[in-house]
């Protein structure tokens, strides 16, 4: 069993992953997650609807070769710290 990058369990919870402990050696041990963030979750319901407009689509990725998964994540946390802000007042 190896780590895999997958950014942990969404909701919290605990696993066992092999952690590097300095040595060059790896240990067993269990990690508890505590789950997503808000800003986490208001990014992903914002993407969600990102996602269902089909206007963004028209407007597409800038002529930058970028994917369109890399240009419209980092809208979608700009749309969630907006939305954090907001709620702060």
């Amino acid at each position: 069993m190896s780590h895999t990058p997958d950014g942990g369990p969404a909701f919290g919870g605990k696993r066992t992953e092999k952690i590097p402990d300095g040595s060059g050696s790896h240990q067993w041990i269990d990690v508890t997650y505590y789950g997503m963030t808000l800003l986490d979750y208001f990014a992903a319901k914002a993407l969600e609807g990102m996602l269902a407009n089909s206007t963004i689509w028209k407007l597409g990725p800038p002529l930058t070769g970028e994917s369109i998964a890399d240009w419209i994540a980092p809208q979608a946390y700009e749309v969630a710290d907006a939305m954090l802000r907001a709620r702060e007042k």
